[in-house]
Parts: C-alpha cells; structure tokens; sequence
C-alpha cells in the first residue's frame, strides 16, 4: 500500500504528467488513494497527496471525479473528525467552492461552511485539548490552518475562544499554542498591530508562568526541550 500511495504522490508532483492527465486517470489515481485510506499506516500519506492533487487540478474535476470519490471518507460527524480529514476538506472548500453541498455541510457540520465561528469549538478539541500525540505541532495542518485564520480574518475571534482553553493548559496545550501563535506572528509581518489579536488574556498569563519573554522559535524549543 505504501508503495501505491508513493507511486501517485509521484505523479502527482510531477508537472508534466498532470499537465497530460485525462480525467480517466485522475479517477484512477483518486480510488487508489481513497484504497490507501482504510490502512491505518499509510492514510496519513495517502491523505497528503490527495490535498495536493485538489489544490493543482480544476474545480470541474474535483467536482465530477474527485469529490464522489473521497466524500465517503469524509463524511463523519464533526465531533469525530481526524485532523487529515479536516485537512482535505479545508483544501477542497478553499480552492473549489460549491463542491461540497449544502446537504454534506448540513449533516455533518450542522453549518453552511467549515471554518466558521459556529465550530471552533471542535478545531480547538480536535487541535488542542484531544491532540495528545508528543509530535501533534509537526502536522502541517497546524500551519495551513493558521493561514487560514488570517486569510479569513478570524484570528481574533477564534483565539478568543482558544483563551478559555489556558486558564489551566497541559503543557501540550501549551505548546500547541505557542507554535499556532508563532505560525501566525510570521503570517502578520507587515501587519504588526494584527499581533496584538493573539495577546489574550490566558495566552499572557502562560507566557509569563513559563518565563517566555518572547513567542520566538528559539524561546518554544528552549522551554520544551526539558
């Protein structure tokens, strides 16, 4: 199944090929995938490559080819959701509106759209509070997500409700949170009053109860390489 999963991710990345790529073969390289997703070991790459396939092809393929495909293993309770999942449907609702139906959003989300206010609550569970794997802030969803947030300009709003989550932080919590916030900071260059946004009230409170004078890479790694 690796190797199946390696073998798309190939030609995925490859220009030329999908320059050349009939819809036939997108098909084909999208079921092989969605294959590699009922194996545990090798969904987590499977999913990968299928995020960049629907960033680098049209939205009348993902629609017609795609999307009927992948929808079956996208479509679980938001309350169930995995972080991979989430990733791709983020992906596909970004770059292809109206591919996913109202009906799809309805029944799972219980909203019009995913990144909305009405389900943070379930960002912050899945991203935060039920993310107990030591190596969680590697995923790059955590980077794509940040991203998000400002392009959509919710950070405000959203770490808003992220504070109520450090009055009493985990120290993975913690480090969730100072790696989002870094991801963010970086995002607002050329926009430094957009930093304040993040300043919270319990995202201050961590800061100073662990020492940090600063939210710099080199500050993250020096307070959680004890």
């Amino acid at each position: 199944m690796v190797g199946t999963a390696l073998v798309c991710g190939a030609i995925i990345r490859s220009e030329k090929a999908l320059e050349e790529i009939s819809i036939e073969e997108v098909s084909e390289l999208t079921k092989c995938l969605a294959s590699c997703l009922a194996k545990p070991s090798v969904a987590s790459l499977a999913f990968s490559f299928l995020n960049e396939l629907v960033i680098k092809i049209s939205t009348e393929i993902v629609s017609s080819t795609v999307w009927p495909v992948v929808k079956k293993n996208l479509s679980v309770a938001k309350d169930a959701v995995a972080i991979d999942q989430l990733y791709l449907l983020l992906a596909i609702e970004e770059h292809h509106e109206n591919v996913i139906e109202p009906l799809f959003y309805k029944k799972f989300w219980q909203s019009e759209s995913i990144l909305c206010a009405d389900n943070f609550a379930t960002f912050i569970d899945l991203l935060w509070n039920n993310n107990k794997k030591s190596n969680a802030v590697n995923h790059p969803f955590y980077v794509y997500f940040a991203r998000r947030l400002v392009s959509e300009k919710l950070v405000k709003s959203f770490w808003t409700a992220v504070d109520e989550s450090l009055a009493t932080p985990t120290k993975q919590v913690e480090l969730i949170s100072i790696h989002t916030a870094i991801s963010i900071v970086k995002m607002f260059e050329d926009k430094p009053k957009e930093v304040l946004k993040i300043f919270t009230p319990n995202f201050m409170k961590m800061l100073k109860a662990n020492g940090t004078k600063s939210i710099r890479d080199e500050d993250v790694v020096e307070m959680y390489s004890e």
